[in-house]
């Protein structure tokens, strides 16, 4: 943490925090309890608390009118030819479909990128990032963060909306307690230890499966059979319980 009194603005001219007994939030001059980090996953409060960005994935999706598949199913498509560590996707809507492409390696982004979307009508691509991590360090004193700004990301999916939505219900009630109290006594470990419990560790195998898999990937084959070999158990499983 910085020093007491000392500024930090992250290098992000107009978003600072000065640290007292509380925070003072520039330029506009908010004295603050509790600080969270909601801001994304190049969040300026996770660098506040010395944290560095994640690794990261890239993806990039946008609304498609001319889809010629079943809307009435969910598309994933892992296929080397059109993104190696990484997928697509084409997710019905209510009159059209949300599609796109991803990827856990940069450097091969770009390329399929640009192959996917010269055949496909979008009207606005969207691009981001997102954290391919294991759950970060969630909070330090009275500094909490939450959603991708805590790495708190389904990995093996990419994806981070709902369990942004869950942590931040969590987020709130432990803060909450603490306003019962006027903020004394805070115990931020509280947030982790409910958050670890209800979705915190399934994150975490979900992080080590998702390494798993992009080491098969290297190659098709073994990607292939690992799948199939995955489904077979899963359904002996399923089988042996039920």
């Amino acid at each position: 943490m910085p020093a007491q009194n000392q500024m930090s603005c992250a290098g992000t001219p107009g978003l600072c925090f000065e640290k007292h007994d509380h925070f003072v939030l520039k330029p506009q001059n908010i004295d603050a309890k509790i600080l969270i980090g909601a801001d994304g996953v190049f969040s300026i409060v996770r660098k506040y608390t010395g944290q560095s960005t994640p690794p990261c994935a890239i993806g990039a999706s946008g609304i498609s009118q001319n889809i010629e598949r079943d809307m009435d199913k969910c598309y994933l498509i892992f296929n080397y030819d059109i993104v190696k560590y990484g997928y697509a996707w084409f997710f019905p809507k209510k009159n059209a479909w949300n599609i796109g492409i991803g990827s856990l390696s940069k450097k091969h982004f770009k390329g399929a990128f640009n192959d996917f979307k010269s055949n496909y009508v979008v009207d606005r691509w969207k691009v981001g990032h997102g954290p391919f991590s294991k759950p970060l360090k969630l909070s330090c004193k009275n500094i909490f963060l939450v959603g991708d700004a805590g790495a708190q990301v389904r990995s093996i999916a990419g994806a981070g909306n709902f369990t942004a939505i869950i942590s931040g219900k969590i987020l709130a009630d432990t803060i909450i307690k603490f306003s019962k109290k006027n903020f004394r006594d805070i115990d931020a470990k509280d947030y982790g230890k409910i958050w670890n419990a209800a979705i915190g560790r399934m994150l975490r195998r979900e992080y080590y499966l998702a390494r798993l898999f992009k080491q098969i990937m290297k190659k098709d084959r073994r990607l292939y059979f690992s799948f199939f070999k995955l489904i077979e158990l899963t359904t002996k499983h399923s089988k042996s319980r039920y």
